[in-house]
Protein backbone atom coordinates (compact mmCIF):
# COMPACT_ATOMS: atom_id res chain seq x y z
CA UNK A 1 0.00 0.00 0.00
CA UNK A 2 3.06 2.43 0.92
CA UNK A 3 4.35 1.77 -2.56
CA UNK A 4 1.40 2.51 -4.26
CA UNK A 5 1.07 5.90 -2.85
CA UNK A 6 4.92 7.19 -3.08
CA UNK A 7 6.10 8.73 -6.21
CA UNK A 8 9.16 6.14 -7.12
CA UNK A 9 10.67 5.30 -9.93
CA UNK A 10 10.83 1.59 -11.38
CA UNK A 11 14.01 0.94 -9.78
CA UNK A 12 13.20 2.42 -6.97
CA UNK A 13 9.87 0.56 -6.40
CA UNK A 14 11.56 -2.44 -7.26
CA UNK A 15 14.74 -2.43 -4.81
CA UNK A 16 11.88 -1.43 -1.90
CA UNK A 17 9.53 -4.25 -3.02
CA UNK A 18 12.88 -6.90 -2.64
CA UNK A 19 13.70 -5.67 0.77
CA UNK A 20 10.48 -5.78 2.37
CA UNK A 21 10.15 -9.22 0.83
CA UNK A 22 14.16 -9.70 2.33
CA UNK A 23 12.31 -8.92 5.55
CA UNK A 24 9.63 -10.67 5.58
CA UNK A 25 11.42 -13.68 5.54
CA UNK A 26 13.68 -13.09 8.48
CA UNK A 27 10.76 -12.98 11.47
CA UNK A 28 12.08 -12.45 15.20
CA UNK A 29 15.90 -12.16 15.63
CA UNK A 30 18.10 -13.36 17.76
CA UNK A 31 21.88 -12.84 19.25
CA UNK A 32 23.19 -16.02 17.41
CA UNK A 33 21.35 -15.44 14.66
CA UNK A 34 24.26 -13.44 13.38
CA UNK A 35 28.16 -13.61 12.17
CA UNK A 36 30.35 -10.53 12.74
CA UNK A 37 32.57 -9.51 9.19
CA UNK A 38 33.71 -6.24 10.49
CA UNK A 39 33.24 -3.00 12.64
CA UNK A 40 31.92 0.25 10.50
CA UNK A 41 32.51 2.56 13.42
CA UNK A 42 31.54 3.78 17.31
CA UNK A 43 30.48 7.05 18.65
CA UNK A 44 28.36 8.16 21.63
CA UNK A 45 25.46 6.42 20.19
CA UNK A 46 27.16 2.69 19.80
CA UNK A 47 29.01 0.63 17.85
CA UNK A 48 27.62 -0.43 14.31
CA UNK A 49 29.24 -4.21 12.62
CA UNK A 50 28.41 -5.23 9.96
CA UNK A 51 27.19 -8.60 10.28
CA UNK A 52 25.70 -11.90 8.16
CA UNK A 53 22.15 -13.16 9.10
CA UNK A 54 22.85 -16.69 8.95
CA UNK A 55 19.90 -18.33 8.34
CA UNK A 56 19.08 -15.86 4.84
CA UNK A 57 22.46 -14.90 4.16
CA UNK A 58 21.80 -11.29 4.19
CA UNK A 59 24.40 -8.84 5.01
CA UNK A 60 22.90 -6.24 7.30
CA UNK A 61 24.06 -2.93 9.87
CA UNK A 62 23.92 -4.29 13.33
CA UNK A 63 24.01 -1.16 15.79
CA UNK A 64 24.66 -2.05 19.41
CA UNK A 65 23.77 0.67 22.36
CA UNK A 66 24.50 -0.19 25.71
CA UNK A 67 22.05 1.30 28.15
CA UNK A 68 21.39 0.67 31.53
CA UNK A 69 18.28 1.00 31.92
CA UNK A 70 15.04 -1.04 33.80
CA UNK A 71 13.13 -4.18 31.78
CA UNK A 72 10.12 -2.15 31.13
CA UNK A 73 12.25 0.08 29.57
CA UNK A 74 13.34 -2.44 27.54
CA UNK A 75 10.13 -3.49 26.45
CA UNK A 76 8.68 -0.17 25.50
CA UNK A 77 11.44 0.58 23.67
CA UNK A 78 11.07 -2.55 21.61
CA UNK A 79 7.75 -1.77 21.55
CA UNK A 80 8.16 1.61 20.03
CA UNK A 81 10.52 0.56 17.50
CA UNK A 82 8.27 -1.79 16.30
CA UNK A 83 6.53 1.01 13.59
CA UNK A 84 10.06 0.75 12.20
CA UNK A 85 8.66 -2.47 10.22
CA UNK A 86 5.73 -0.50 8.50
CA UNK A 87 8.67 1.95 7.62
CA UNK A 88 9.40 1.66 3.40
CA UNK A 89 10.84 4.36 1.75
CA UNK A 90 13.74 4.43 -0.77
CA UNK A 91 15.15 7.45 1.44
CA UNK A 92 15.21 5.75 4.81
CA UNK A 93 17.79 3.29 5.65
CA UNK A 94 16.03 -0.09 5.67
CA UNK A 95 14.96 -1.90 9.29
CA UNK A 96 14.93 -5.31 10.03
CA UNK A 97 14.52 -5.41 13.42
CA UNK A 98 15.57 -5.18 17.03
CA UNK A 99 16.64 -6.84 20.37
CA UNK A 100 18.22 -7.01 23.58
CA UNK A 101 20.80 -8.73 24.84
CA UNK A 102 23.46 -8.50 27.59
CA UNK A 103 22.37 -4.88 28.28
CA UNK A 104 22.59 -4.04 24.99
CA UNK A 105 19.97 -3.27 22.35
CA UNK A 106 20.68 -4.57 18.94
CA UNK A 107 19.00 -2.53 16.16
CA UNK A 108 19.26 -4.22 12.85
CA UNK A 109 19.01 -2.05 9.65
CA UNK A 110 20.16 -2.72 5.85
CA UNK A 111 23.58 -2.02 5.01
CA UNK A 112 25.02 0.94 3.06
CA UNK A 113 27.75 -0.11 1.30
CA UNK A 114 28.75 3.37 0.48
CA UNK A 115 28.95 4.85 4.56
CA UNK A 116 27.74 8.07 5.91
CA UNK A 117 28.77 11.19 4.25
CA UNK A 118 30.77 12.18 7.36
CA UNK A 119 33.30 9.55 5.72
CA UNK A 120 32.64 10.63 2.63
CA UNK A 121 33.55 14.29 2.70
CA UNK A 122 36.92 13.17 4.49
CA UNK A 123 38.08 11.84 1.54
CA UNK A 124 36.31 14.04 -0.86
CA UNK A 125 37.41 17.27 0.81
CA UNK A 126 34.07 18.99 -0.56
CA UNK A 127 31.07 17.64 -3.03
CA UNK A 128 30.23 18.70 -6.01
CA UNK A 129 26.96 21.16 -6.51
CA UNK A 130 25.16 18.49 -8.21
CA UNK A 131 25.75 16.18 -5.62
CA UNK A 132 24.97 18.10 -2.95
CA UNK A 133 21.38 18.68 -5.10
CA UNK A 134 20.25 15.01 -5.01
CA UNK A 135 21.58 14.51 -1.09
CA UNK A 136 18.87 17.33 -0.66
CA UNK A 137 16.46 16.06 -2.71
CA UNK A 138 16.75 12.29 -1.14
CA UNK A 139 16.97 13.70 2.46
CA UNK A 140 13.77 16.61 2.22
CA UNK A 141 12.03 13.36 0.50
CA UNK A 142 13.09 11.17 3.62
CA UNK A 143 11.73 14.02 6.23
CA UNK A 144 8.62 14.52 4.41
CA UNK A 145 7.78 10.69 4.67
CA UNK A 146 9.03 10.67 8.54
CA UNK A 147 6.48 13.69 8.76
CA UNK A 148 3.79 12.46 6.62
CA UNK A 149 3.61 8.93 7.70
CA UNK A 150 5.40 8.17 10.83
CA UNK A 151 4.02 11.59 12.14
CA UNK A 152 7.72 12.50 13.82
CA UNK A 153 10.32 14.55 13.20
CA UNK A 154 14.09 13.39 13.13
CA UNK A 155 16.11 15.16 15.84
CA UNK A 156 19.61 14.75 14.71
CA UNK A 157 20.03 15.57 10.76
CA UNK A 158 23.27 15.92 10.09
CA UNK A 159 26.79 14.03 7.84
CA UNK A 160 27.23 11.29 9.56
CA UNK A 161 23.55 10.58 9.44
CA UNK A 162 22.86 10.12 5.76
CA UNK A 163 24.19 7.08 4.48
CA UNK A 164 24.68 6.02 0.83
CA UNK A 165 25.69 3.11 -0.96
CA UNK A 166 27.20 2.06 -4.46
CA UNK A 167 23.62 2.54 -6.57
CA UNK A 168 23.46 6.20 -5.74
CA UNK A 169 20.59 6.24 -3.41
CA UNK A 170 20.76 8.23 -0.52
CA UNK A 171 18.74 7.67 2.80
CA UNK A 172 18.80 9.08 6.35
CA UNK A 173 19.42 6.76 9.70
CA UNK A 174 19.01 7.29 13.27
CA UNK A 175 15.70 9.58 13.37
CA UNK A 176 13.75 10.18 16.76
CA UNK A 177 11.11 7.05 16.75
CA UNK A 178 11.77 5.86 20.26
CA UNK A 179 10.76 8.32 22.95
CA UNK A 180 12.17 6.42 25.23
CA UNK A 181 15.41 5.43 23.58
CA UNK A 182 15.89 9.33 22.79
CA UNK A 183 15.24 9.53 26.56
CA UNK A 184 17.97 6.98 27.67
CA UNK A 185 20.30 7.99 25.13
CA UNK A 186 20.09 11.81 26.40
CA UNK A 187 20.84 10.36 29.92
CA UNK A 188 23.53 8.08 28.91
CA UNK A 189 25.84 9.85 26.10
CA UNK A 190 26.81 13.60 25.02
CA UNK A 191 25.67 14.26 21.62
CA UNK A 192 26.46 17.03 18.98
CA UNK A 193 24.86 19.87 19.57
CA UNK A 194 26.51 21.16 16.49
CA UNK A 195 23.87 20.46 14.06
CA UNK A 196 21.25 21.62 16.51
CA UNK A 197 18.68 24.55 15.75
CA UNK A 198 18.84 27.76 18.02
CA UNK A 199 15.20 26.53 19.76
CA UNK A 200 17.01 22.95 20.75
CA UNK A 201 19.84 24.95 22.39
CA UNK A 202 17.86 27.08 23.95
CA UNK A 203 15.47 24.41 25.43
CA UNK A 204 12.28 26.16 23.59
CA UNK A 205 10.19 23.78 21.49
CA UNK A 206 11.02 22.47 18.46
CA UNK A 207 9.28 21.47 14.71
CA UNK A 208 10.44 19.89 11.27
CA UNK A 209 12.25 23.65 10.88
CA UNK A 210 14.69 22.44 13.46
CA UNK A 211 15.50 19.71 11.49
CA UNK A 212 15.20 22.11 8.08
CA UNK A 213 17.91 23.79 9.65
CA UNK A 214 20.00 21.33 10.96
CA UNK A 215 19.74 20.06 6.79
CA UNK A 216 21.15 23.70 6.05
CA UNK A 217 24.16 23.54 7.93
CA UNK A 218 24.83 20.05 6.41
CA UNK A 219 24.30 21.07 2.65
CA UNK A 220 27.42 24.09 3.96
CA UNK A 221 29.05 21.41 5.07
CA UNK A 222 29.03 19.12 2.46
CA UNK A 223 29.30 22.05 -0.35
CA UNK A 224 32.39 23.89 1.25
CA UNK A 225 34.30 21.50 3.01
CA UNK A 226 34.33 22.94 6.59
CA UNK A 227 31.61 22.87 8.82
CA UNK A 228 29.82 26.98 8.54
CA UNK A 229 30.03 28.26 11.57
CA UNK A 230 33.08 29.42 13.20
CA UNK A 231 34.23 28.10 16.59
CA UNK A 232 33.23 30.35 19.48
CA UNK A 233 35.11 29.53 23.17
CA UNK A 234 31.77 30.91 25.17
CA UNK A 235 28.85 29.07 24.30
CA UNK A 236 26.60 31.96 26.23
CA UNK A 237 27.78 34.13 23.65
CA UNK A 238 26.53 31.82 20.77
CA UNK A 239 23.25 31.61 22.36
CA UNK A 240 22.81 34.85 22.91
CA UNK A 241 22.80 35.47 18.96
CA UNK A 242 19.84 33.70 19.02
CA UNK A 243 17.35 36.92 20.92
CA UNK A 244 14.04 38.27 20.02
CA UNK A 245 15.89 41.26 18.19
CA UNK A 246 17.73 39.49 15.45
CA UNK A 247 15.49 40.56 12.94
CA UNK A 248 15.63 44.01 13.26
CA UNK A 249 19.39 43.86 14.11
CA UNK A 250 19.63 41.92 10.54
CA UNK A 251 17.53 44.40 8.54
CA UNK A 252 19.64 47.11 10.00
CA UNK A 253 22.92 45.70 9.12
CA UNK A 254 21.12 44.81 5.40
CA UNK A 255 20.88 48.58 5.01
CA UNK A 256 24.43 49.35 6.25
CA UNK A 257 25.77 46.89 3.94
CA UNK A 258 23.69 48.56 1.08
CA UNK A 259 25.03 52.19 2.21
CA UNK A 260 28.66 50.73 2.16
CA UNK A 261 28.93 50.69 6.41
CA UNK A 262 31.23 47.92 8.04
CA UNK A 263 29.14 44.51 7.70
CA UNK A 264 27.92 42.70 10.63
CA UNK A 265 30.63 40.74 12.27
CA UNK A 266 30.99 36.85 13.08
CA UNK A 267 27.94 37.05 16.08
CA UNK A 268 25.64 38.35 13.46
CA UNK A 269 26.19 36.25 10.92
CA UNK A 270 26.32 32.77 13.59
CA UNK A 271 22.20 32.64 13.11
CA UNK A 272 22.43 32.14 8.75
CA UNK A 273 19.13 33.49 8.71
CA UNK A 274 20.48 36.51 6.38
CA UNK A 275 19.84 34.18 3.47
CA UNK A 276 15.85 34.27 4.27
CA UNK A 277 15.94 37.92 4.29
CA UNK A 278 15.29 38.23 0.36
CA UNK A 279 11.29 38.35 0.93
CA UNK A 280 12.22 41.59 2.53
CA UNK A 281 14.84 42.81 0.20
CA UNK A 282 15.46 42.37 -3.53
CA UNK A 283 19.15 40.94 -2.96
Amino acid sequence: KQLAIQDLDDNQRRRLSAFVADKQKIGELHPEDFEKLNELGKGNGGVVSRVRHTTTGLIMAKKNIHLEIKPIVKTQIIRELQVLHDCNSPYIVGYYGAFFADGDISLCMEYMDGGSLDIVLLHAGRLPEPIVAKILYSVIRGLVYLREVLHIIHRDVKPSNILVNRTGDVKLCDFGVSGQLIDSLANSFVGTRSYMAPERLTGEQYNTLSDVWSLGLSLVELATGRYPIPAIEDENVYLSAFNSHRDVNLEQHLEAAKEGKPLPGKKLLIYFEIILLDQYNNI
